[in-house]
């Protein structure tokens, strides 16, 4: 099952017990996903991130707003920034064990699958982003 149709199961605030992943569990979710590439792994705070230019500030927060709602959703809140008024970055993790768990890897996925209406020089520089990329048929 892909991640992005997965749930994010209940962390140890609302008295659930995700277990962090090992290393090789991270590679393997990594290798196998649809994760898109520009999503990295800092292992030793325990978290991934993704950042990119967004065409404007209010395409930038319109991505954030839409996060919102999915992290809403599902129960687990990432750390969202905007800086230079287009820099969006997400940070993910489990904060509850200041690890990181499938919980991280399904909400990423689903943020992938959020429309970004991204920086035309960024994306040109950027071509193996898949994230948030809508292509008509």
């Amino acid at each position: 099952m892909s991640l992005n149709s997965q749930h994010c199961t209940a962390c140890s605030s609302k008295d659930g017990k995700p277990p962090p992943l090992s290393k090789n569990e991270i590679e393997a979710i990594i290798s196998d996903s649809t994760l898109c590439p520009s999503w990295t792994v800092d292992e030793d705070q325990g978290r991934i991130r993704r950042k990119f230019v967004a065409k404007n500030f209010k395409a930038a927060i319109k991505w954030i707003n839409q996060v919102a709602d999915i992290a809403e959703d599902e129960g687990h809140h990432p750390d969202l920034h905007v800086t230079d008024y287009r820099v969006v970055e997400i940070v993910i993790q489990t904060q509850s064990i200041q690890a990181l768990t499938k919980n991280d890897f399904i909400l990423a996925a689903k943020t992938d699958q959020v429309r970004v209406d991204y920086s035309p020089k960024w994306l040109r520089e950027n071509a193996h982003v898949k994230a948030g990329i809508i292509h008509n048929s």
